[in-house]
């Protein structure tokens, strides 16, 4: 998008949440950072973790120790400094939600706020549940996993992924730059809601991660993750 902007064209951001906080997300690989540098070269806040801890469904560690960290940030921080550099390069970034599309005209057009607009090019990232595009469909529960989380008023100096028996998911902990996101995500067609929030909460027991105080973010819903990150049967 900020190329096209510096190209000269003229380009248009809609999105109803804008800059907002996510459990998940927000850490960045090395390689990540080769291809884009201004992700770490920046002063938005952020922390830089070189260790990794795995532990497997039944509890055994190991520890990585990385020659490159990930830089992790609150999504907040991470989605605002990717609008800040769309606006300056001349997007027009605007807080609102595209409600219709239109695919059938020589053109695609999009309704927002009861406005029609034409685009040369329209871009749709609108979630998994997206139906804007009447030849696509909604994601089901068995394509989808769901996602819960704490902010804790707390931080660590590495990254923790645990895994559990026969769980189509992960219990990670990201410290970032102020505070600790510790969530869990599983698949929508194996798990429930409650299930999840009971796994959650052992390993914060066990791990001394002090939720008093914390923000708990309840379930959201998005595309299920390759095969390679479920635990073990």
């Amino acid at each position: 998008m900020k190329q096209l902007a510096r190209a000269g064209h003229k380009v248009n951001l809609f999105d109803e949440h804008l800059a907002w906080e996510k459990p998940c997300g927000g850490g960045l690989t090395h390689k990540a950072i080769q291809c884009f540098p201004f992700l770490l070269d920046n002063p938005y806040p952020k922390k830089l973790v070189n260790s990794v801890e795995l532990i497997s469904s039944e509890d055994h560690y190991a520890t990585l120790e990385m020659p490159h960290p990930i830089v992790i940030y609150s999504r907040t921080v991470l989605n605002g400094m990717l609008l800040d550099r769309a606006r300056e390069a001349g997007c027009m970034v605007q807080r609102s939600r595209v409600m219709s599309v239109d695919t059938t005209a020589r053109k695609p057009r999009y309704c927002v706020q009861g406005d029609w607009q034409e685009a040369d090019f329209l871009v749709l990232a609108a979630g998994a549940r997206n139906q804007l595009v009447p030849e696509s469909r909604a994601l089901q529960r068995d394509e989808l996993e769901m996602t819960q989380g704490y902010f804790v008023p707390q931080t660590r100096d590495s990254i923790t992924i645990k895994f559990l028996r026969n769980f189509e998911g992960y219990i990670w902990s990201f410290p970032r730059c102020d505070h600790l996101s510790v969530g869990i995500c599983g698949s929508m067609s194996s798990h429930t809601s409650a299930e999840l929030r009971g796994h959650l909460q052992t390993f914060v027991d066990k791990h001394g991660v002090q939720t008093e105080g914390a923000k708990f973010i309840a379930m959201c819903c998005h595309r299920r993750r390759s095969a390679r990150f479920r635990s073990e049967p």
